[in-house]
């Protein structure tokens, strides 16, 4: 990914202590970024035994007799 160069433009006007600033923010927000993500393999299985599903799931439904 490339910055454009109006962005680096506007990074160039930044006084030192403003560019300071923004990298600690920008820390930050990577970090921020980071902690939200959670990787698949601890996503797989969190609902097991929680959800249920009737016998009939695959059944058709009384309500659409008329068309089959």
């Amino acid at each position: 990914m490339s910055i454009s160069p109006e962005i680096l433009h506007k990074l160039e006007k930044l006084t030192p202590k403003q560019q300071l600033e923004l990298a600690i923010f920008l820390s930050k927000l990577e970090k921020e970024n980071s902690q939200k993500l959670i990787p698949f393999g601890k996503l797989s299985g969190i609902l097991e035994g929680k959800i249920q599903i009737s016998k009939d799931f695959d059944e058709p439904l009384e309500d659409f007799k008329d068309y089959m």
